[in-house]
């Protein structure tokens, strides 16, 4: 999850939701009806221009199938195949908290995608992609891309991670504060699994 803004205001509605979260979660197996729950409750106390952007997936780890609903949040990527390729895991959804209750459930998606050995999904924030560098350019989504690509040979989550937050870094430089929070999860499926 993302919240927009800075400060005191924002800790207090990403508080909120994960509160809601709490209370919504246990026991429903469907991203979709939990993210639309929260957004009802959330749209009772609307927070000028403040909004939550949400990727909420549940792993079924017997079956290797993971079932998420994105509610305005950046679109995961896919590494999958050989040779690998990274596709955009794709879903609709609105932020949570920037509609009324109707609007937002007849825009969210629920999506699944079976997880094969070797394969790896990856979900960032805006912070990943919208790094930039002391020229002022962006990574983007290319760069993630192809250094997530990069990293995929073989190596454990923990080691991609790890490649692609060195990379990042080198290329965002000596920068002491980013512009913005960086959130990056990778989750993947053993060869031979």
């Amino acid at each position: 999850a993302d919240v927009s803004g800075k400060g005191v205001t924002g800790a207090l509605v990403m508080s909120i939701c994960r509160r809601l979260f709490r209370a919504q979660a246990p026991g429903c197996l469907s991203p979709a009806r939990a993210l639309c729950a929260i957004n009802r409750a959330l749209s009772e106390d609307r927070y000028e221009d403040m909004f939550i952007r949400v990727l909420y997936g549940i792993l079924d780890q017997r079956n290797f199938r993971l079932t998420m609903a994105r509610a305005g949040h950046l679109k995961p990527l896919l590494i999958a195949g050989t040779p690998a390729t990274a596709a955009t895991v794709e879903s609709g959804g609105l932020a949570l908290g920037i509609s009324d209750p109707e609007t937002f459930e007849a825009a969210l998606e629920e999506t699944s995608i079976s997880l094969n050995p070797g394969d790896t999904f990856i979900a960032y924030t805006d912070g990943v992609t919208e790094a930039v560098n002391p020229d002022g350019e962006e990574w983007g989504l290319n760069a993630l891309r192809q250094t997530a690509l990069a990293a995929t040979a073989g190596s454990p989550a923990a080691d991609r991670l790890e490649g692609i937050k060195r990379k990042l870094l080198h290329f965002v430089g000596d920068t002491t504060h980013p512009a913005d929070d960086m959130t990056l999860v990778i989750l993947r499926r053993k060869p031979g699994d």
